[in-house]
């Protein structure tokens, strides 16, 4: 049996060793972290269908669902949940260039333009005034703070092993030499360090095509109200490739914060009932250190003017960093040397395609010919 060595344990490291073991092989998974902290605990846990682009963007993250329905088949902890979506429309134009981007989707995401009265059957929490909503079936969610320890205890045993606060400093071929010397051998590596630029990780990231890409986003005391769906508005219309129709270009201008600190409200509600709620998206480093307020209050704003009642007390708010790829490709994977592989470069796409990145992956390394990206 041939041994896998993995360097980066959020979560397209972690289906990477989920991958590996599937297929066979050991696996020696190395984490900077104690436990990981980065992107993959900072997200909504959205397998987020509605915006993605019909083409190879939309065929992996539906390829990634899939694959997350016969995940949590083996680990219910991950907190898999087929919600569907409702994205909120307020304008003429915002319907409009909604009716645009289902004309030329062909069906592929199942869309549905919805009345008021429809929404509010599937989703009875949006209570503020709009003119119509767009529904998307095909939206799930995992559990951010769940899903990798979920992951990890199906995995653990004599083939799987865990070793968390190893920075990788050093690499060759099939090896990785950690801080602390002990050398980690391995028939391949496979690094998955997101955006990290620690030890090793920054060597490897020199003069790739990526950008780092801070957010920011909360999470509130559990609300005494189940809510259905995955929850968006129109501002995401601005933001999502799928949306780039016509029409658009008449919308009006973003307000200038919004557009300032890419703005987007999205609203997933966690297992106990609690909301997260987001994001902004600054791409142009140095990032400021501090999360700005007036961000955090227009979206809690934005959420009262969708659902008619204010957001739960916030319990804490937070930021992050994600890396993507500045060349509209989906993810960036290269052989960086004989046996050692880079995937990274996901973007905000990590929850609703690891499956996906990390079968094509594999598919590389047993020499199956087909992939979605590289």
């Amino acid at each position: 049996m041939r041994r896998i060595l993995i360097v980066g344990g959020g979560i397209i490291g972690m289906l990477h060793a989920w991958e590996a073991r599937k297929r066979g092989f050991d696996v020696i998974h190395l984490e900077s972290d104690l436990e990981p902290r980065s992107a993959t605990v900072r997200n909504l846990g959205m397998i987020w269908v509605t915006g993605r682009a019909t083409g190879p963007e939309i065929e992996l993250v539906l390829r990634a669902r899939s694959m997350w329905e016969e995940i949590t088949q083996e680990a219910p902890g991950v907190g898999f949940r087929a919600t569907g979506a409702l994205t909120v429309l307020y304008t003429d134009a915002e319907v409009e260039t909604v009716r645009q981007a289902i004309e030329r989707d062909a069906g592929v995401h199942g869309y549905q333009l919805l009345d008021p009265v429809d929404a509010r059957n599937i989703n009875p929490i949006l209570q503020g005034d709009f003119a119509k909503a767009l529904y998307c079936p095909k939206d799930a969610v995992i559990e951010p703070q769940a899903v990798l320890p979920a992951l990890r205890d199906v995995l653990a045993g004599d083939h799987y092993q865990w070793h968390p606060g190893v920075t990788a400093v050093e690499f060759g071929s099939a090896w990785v030499r950690g801080q602390d010397g002990t050398v980690y051998t391995g028939d391949q590596v496979i690094f998955c360090v997101g955006s990290s630029q620690v030890g090793a990780s920054a060597r490897l990231l020199a003069g790739m095509p990526l950008q780092r890409v801070r957010l920011q986003m909360l999470q509130t005391e559990p609300l005494d109200f189940r809510v259905s769906t995955l929850l968006s508005d129109s501002l995401s219309l601005h933001y999502y490739p799928v949306y780039d129709v016509p029409a658009r270009e008449r919308m009006p201008a973003r307000p200038e914060l919004v557009s300032k600190f890419g703005i987007k409200l999205m609203v997933a509600q966690r297992a106990d009932g609690s909301l997260t709620i987001g994001d902004t998206h600054l791409y142009d480093e140095p990032f400021d250190f501090a999360s700005t307020e007036q961000c955090y209050e227009f979206i809690l704003d934005r959420f009262t003017k969708l659902t008619g009642r204010p957001a739960p007390a916030v319990r804490r708010r937070w930021s992050g960093t994600y890396a993507q790829r500045t060349d509209g490709e989906l993810f960036l994977r290269r052989e960086i040397e004989e046996n050692v592989l880079l995937a990274t470069g996901i973007g905000g796409r990590g929850m609703g395609t690891a499956p996906a990145v990390a079968e094509d992956t594999f598919n590389l390394i047993c020499g199956t010919p087909e992939l979605r990206s590289a």
